[in-house]
């Protein structure tokens, strides 16, 4: 896999991999929303047993997508013909969970972000009983910026990830 950081649960069961370039991406998307609000969708590929997501895009927030100081819906226009063409190409990939910008430091998830992210997980809709919630924030002019990632096992309660001591 290319450069990517890896983000653990407490308990290493859970790993999420996020490539540096993919949230360059996201760093991009957030430039015209600096003082909203934003989101999209995660794409990539979770292991067969579950317990490894590997993120491998992030899409910008569609065009009817609402922005506002302190929240964000995503809308919805042209992701299902998106999906159907990431699930049938060679290299499959999939519906894996949402990204989302807070223009405070604060990178934890709201109670609507939570409220929003269990809904997905028990949506059959989504297809998708693991999703994941990264959230990204201004951290100064350096990179890499604040990063959150919390993942919504279906039926479970949520569980944050971090990224590992570097060694």
């Amino acid at each position: 896999m290319l450069e990517a950081h890896k983000w653990e649960s407490p308990d290493r069961l859970l790993t999420v991999y996020l490539p540096i370039r993919v949230l360059k991406k996201i760093c991009r998307l957030c430039t015209h929303h600096l003082n909203t609000e934003t989101g999209g969708i995660l794409v990539g590929q979770y292991s067969a047993d579950g317990r490894i997501a590997k993120i491998l895009n992030a899409y910008p927030p569609p065009n009817d997508s609402v922005f506002g100081k302190w929240w964000f819906v995503r809308g919805t226009i042209g992701l299902a013909v998106k999906l159907i063409q990431l699930w049938e190409s060679k290299n499959r990939q999939y519906y894996i969970g949402e990204w989302h910008y807070h223009p405070s430091c604060d990178v934890s998830p709201s109670d609507t972000d939570i409220q929003q992210m269990i809904a997905i997980a028990n949506s059959n809709n989504y297809k998708c009983d693991k999703p994941i919630l990264l959230i990204i924030g201004p951290k100064g002019t350096s990179f890499p910026p604040a990063v959150s990632i919390t993942v919504f096992p279906n039926a479970s309660a949520p569980i944050v990830l971090s990224l590992p001591p570097a060694t």
